[in-house]
């Protein structure tokens, strides 16, 4: 039974779909892997070991809860060149990737690598209300958005009315031969929520005999989790990517950015969100 007040009312960036639609389109992402859209602000795991966000370089807020739009799930190539973006191909989950040959021509060394994206909502703390997209084409970050793109369908398997999972930010590690200690995202679900529009208003209705609901967003319990000392040494396995113009579908030849850069991040220090 789907509860009203457990929906998420995402703005713009990944139209909202039919439960069994959404459930196809993942299911047909199973072998790709992925891209980013959008005029959010760029989510990232940084060499430190850091969430950040925005030109700013905003730290996240440890133990803060944000919800995933699966509706915004992003796959297609990116390119990259010396530090700098040098061409960009996405397209939304529903469409299937375009072919390799097709591409562009580029002169990177590295060629085209797939690359996934998906728009986050913050739910708790200082960053309450923040959206962000998530984009990332290293060998950690795609793990974690395949990672999570099957728990999706596998809870989808159960219950087709609360896609939207909210997760914890959470940084792994190993240590490499050659760069020592590398940090990579992980996506940790801590809850499920239903999504606001059209087809959450009619399970609401079915569900209260006619009577439609009104859909609000609300506060999942905050853990009270006591803060983790940050990391500073090492390497991130995530790379920088920069931000596209459109949510749909962007072929970008040229743009700035930064290719996991050595440079120390510019940080503004956050509390705990469960103090």
């Amino acid at each position: 039974m789907t509860d009203s007040q457990n929906v998420i009312p995402f703005t713009g960036g990944g139209a909202l779909i039919s439960p069994e639609d959404r459930r196809t389109a993942l299911q047909n992402m199973r072998g790709a892997a992925p891209v980013v859209a959008g005029d959010r602000p760029i989510l990232k795991l940084a060499k430190s070991g850091i969430w950040l966000y925005g030109v700013d370089e905003t730290d996240v807020q440890e133990n803060s809860q944000w919800a995933a739009n699966p509706d915004s799930i992003c796959h297609g190539y990116v390119a990259w060149k010396e530090g700098s973006l040098e061409g960009q191909v996405m397209v939304p989950m529903h469409e299937s990737p375009p072919r390799v040959d097709q591409l562009p021509t580029i002169t990177s060394p590295r060629g085209w690598q797939f690359q996934y994206s998906i728009n986050l909502m913050c739910l708790t703390g200082e960053d309450k209300g923040t959206e962000v997209i998530y984009p990332t084409n290293s060998v950690g970050g795609v793990r974690a958005h395949k990672k999570l793109h099957q728990d999706i369908l596998r809870h989808l398997d159960d219950d087709l009315n609360t896609p939207c999972p909210v997760i914890h930010l959470e940084v792994d590690s190993y240590v490499h031969k050659e760069f020592g200690t590398i940090y990579v995202p992980t996506l940790t679900i801590v809850s499920w929520l239903a999504m606001e529009g059209p087809q959450a208003e009619a399970v609401a209705e079915e569900e209260n005999g006619g009577e439609p609901e009104v859909a609000t967003t609300v506060e999942p319990p905050q853990a009270a989790v006591a803060s983790r000392p940050r990391r500073w040494a090492a390497v991130s396995d995530e790379t920088v990517t920069p931000q596209p113009t459109n949510p749909d579908k962007v072929v970008s030849e040229s743009g700035g950015g930064d290719e996991a850069t050595s440079t120390a991040p510019r940080r503004r220090r956050r509390r705990n969100a469960a103090d």
